[in-house]
């Protein structure tokens, strides 16, 4: 496994033990470029607890995150919140899963939530930093 966090960036990785059973996600290889949407993003998510549907209500936000021993003050994050009411589309344990538009295309990964909104981190942004792919 391979962790790294700072303020911009909370990833894990774990290697499977079987490769060869992992599936495609069905995900198109391109993120969404942000900067390229200036309207509503409309995005959904199937987590780990739950799944749902909202909106990217801002992005490049900077918010105090609380993780499992400590508060991080993590900059460039998504503000996400469901459709029609200010509430958090994610419960704790979807951290990790993929947020995707209509038309299969990631825009972010959870990293926490609260009674309002979900936190992501772009796509865009983690690819861009890490050189990764989407598979």
């Amino acid at each position: 496994p391979y962790a790294y966090q700072d303020r911009e960036f909370d990833i894990a990785l774990v290697k499977p033990d079987d490769p060869s059973k992992i599936t495609r996600s069905g995900l198109l290889s391109e993120p969404l470029k942000l900067s390229q949407h200036p309207g509503r993003i409309s995005v959904s998510f199937d987590g780990a607890v739950s799944k749902g549907d909202g909106y990217v209500f801002a992005g490049e936000v900077e918010e105090p995150i609380r993780f499992a021993n400590q508060t991080v003050r993590m900059k460039g994050l998504l503000k996400i919140c469901a459709n029609g009411k200010l509430t958090s589309i994610s419960k704790p344990g979807d951290s990790g899963s993929a947020l995707y538009t209509n038309d299969n295309r990631v825009v972010g990964i959870i990293i926490a939530s609260n009674d309002f909104f979900t936190y992501a981190m772009s796509m865009e942004k983690i690819m861009s930093g890490w050189n990764a792919s989407i598979y």
